[in-house]
């Protein structure tokens, strides 16, 4: 990390409601302008019938807050480039980091499927031990992984 590596302060938990966060969802996921998510909150808030809004004032008070919504990962901000009186920073976090971060969420962890591959055997006090490299995968669905795992399960008691 070099000298110009700064840890990111993340200052929120979460989003105050759920429309609040599929708003944010909404205008991520289709690169909504800023004019046409502020289109939708005036939509909502002119016919919904909430007497105070949800949503934020404006989608750039959106993302802003998005900006600072605290998570588990473990953002750097390192500058990489002065030009013009402008300088402009990189965000990164390390690999293991994130695939860490991803494994610690139980609603992702529930569709990976974690198979192991044999290395070597060594014996140790008379007993073998084998040695195994696990790999991750994602799979289909969650009802996919507990079949295969039952299913496992069962050959195993079968082979005592």
């Amino acid at each position: 990390a070099s000298s110009s590596d700064e840890e990111i302060v993340q200052k929120h938990d979460e989003f105050s409601n759920e429309a609040y966060a599929d708003l944010m969802v909404l205008v991520t996921k289709y690169k909504l302008s800023n004019a046409a998510g502020n289109a939708i909150i005036s939509f909502f808030n002119k016919h919904s019938k909430h007497s105070k809004s949800p949503l934020p004032k404006n989608i750039k008070q959106g993302k802003e807050f998005m900006n600072n919504i605290k998570s588990n990962l473990s953002y750097k901000k390192t500058k990489v480039l002065e030009l013009d009186n402008t300088e402009y920073f990189l965000y990164h976090m390390d690999l293991i980091s994130c695939i860490e971060s991803k494994l610690e969420n139980p609603n992702i962890a529930q569709h990976l499927e974690f198979e192991y591959k044999e290395l070597y055997k060594t014996t140790e006090n008379g007993k073998e031990n084998t040695h195994k490299e696990r790999q991750i995968q994602g799979v289909g669905s969650a009802k996919e992984v507990y079949e295969k795992r039952q299913h496992e399960r069962q050959k195993r008691q079968h082979e005592r």
